[in-house]
């Protein structure tokens, strides 16, 4: 409706999930992922309460006991977002991440951090889902859906009452048993681990969100409004 809409009254639009820069990055969903890492971390840290269905374990470090385990699927800024986030609070964290460049990158950033980064190509992930306490979804491909990256064999290596946040819901999801939630109702039960799929996660963060993005999203709306959208897209 809303594209007929569109077409309707002769609207031009720029999907801002698709814009690139000349590094081929995706600097106006940037900051949203930024949020939305910090908050899946959130998210995690609260669906673990055992009156949810959770392990029963927090993601902080606590004295003579053994520190939850976070695995985020993907090294994109989401997953560098969460990262940072849950080893803040004194979580255990794996990155697993495909690129070989990003490997390399992520390794040199974290690398006075306690933070594992895995390159999936050559190893066996079994080894690092095994026995996790939060698995967390942050997979991206620029305009397509998802890739499924975790089975359903994988989801069940974690711990029982393991927390699943899928951040890439937006797109379909990239973990098995992924299903979009609200931020009404954000979590569900299946095969005993607790799935938190909510979609625009930023929404809930306004005050951060909107000016994250408005920042970057000015540049854009000068370009074209100074010269048009035609020579904005020659242009750039």
């Amino acid at each position: 409706t809303l594209t007929k809409m569109l077409l309707k009254h002769k609207v031009t639009g720029l999907a801002y999930e698709t814009i690139e820069d000349k590094d081929w990055l995706l600097p106006l969903l940037a900051p949203m992922s930024e949020v939305a890492g910090v908050a899946a971390v959130q998210f995690a840290a609260e669906y673990l309460q055992k009156k949810y269905g959770g392990c029963g374990i927090t993601l902080g470090k606590i004295r003579d006991v053994e520190a939850a385990r976070v695995v985020i699927v993907g090294g994109g800024v989401a997953g560098v977002s969460a990262a940072r986030t849950a080893v803040g609070m004194g979580a255990r964290v794996t990155i697993l991440e495909k690129r070989r460049e990003r490997v390399a990158d992520l390794k040199k950033m974290f690398q006075e951090k306690p933070i594992s980064v895995v390159n999936t190509n050559n190893c066996d992930t079994a080894r690092y889902l095994r026995g996790a306490h939060v698995l967390i979804g942050a997979t991206l491909c620029s305009g397509a859906r998802a890739e499924h990256v975790i089975s359903r064999e994988q989801v069940l290596l974690t711990a029982q009452g393991a927390v699943i946040v899928d951040i890439s819901i937006d797109q379909g999801g990239c973990i098995w048993g992924s299903q979009g939630t609200t931020h009404e109702k954000p979590m569900f039960m299946k095969e005993g681990r607790v799935y938190c799929c909510v979609g625009n996660i930023p929404g809930q963060f306004p005050l951060q969100s909107t000016p994250a993005l408005t920042d970057k999203t000015l540049p854009y709306i000068l370009m074209v409004a100074r010269d048009g959208i035609e020579q904005a897209l020659l242009k750039d």
